[in-house]
């Protein structure tokens, strides 16, 4: 039996100081490949730096951009290239509070 790989998609195996392994096994993608090697994935959201957008994923195989407010462009979703706007219509909600 050969050496287990360290990463996939779904788990991550660990070798120890007296030669064993532990294969970590999640039941979600955990991480993405950046190249050639695997990071991790964290879906936090940080400043997006990007006019129009106020967050992103820190980091995935693809970039999620959200705006301050839903409504038009609420989401930009970026991916193999590929550029997807997405619109929360009628969702941008009441632009003043009422109290009775």
């Amino acid at each position: 039996m050969g050496v287990p790989a360290p990463f996939t998609r779904d788990s991550r195996t660990v070798r120890h100081a007296n030669g064993s392994y532990t294969t970590t096994i999640y039941p979600h993608p955990a991480f993405y490949r950046a190249g050639s090697e695997w990071q991790p994935i964290d879906s936090t959201l940080v400043a997006a730096g990007e006019p129009g957008f106020a967050w992103r994923n820190k980091a995935n195989q693809f970039t999620s951009l959200f705006a301050r407010h839903a409504g038009s462009r609420y989401l930009r979703v970026r991916v193999s290239g590929q550029t997807y706007d997405f619109d929360a219509a009628g969702a941008a909600g009441m632009t003043s509070a009422r109290t009775r």
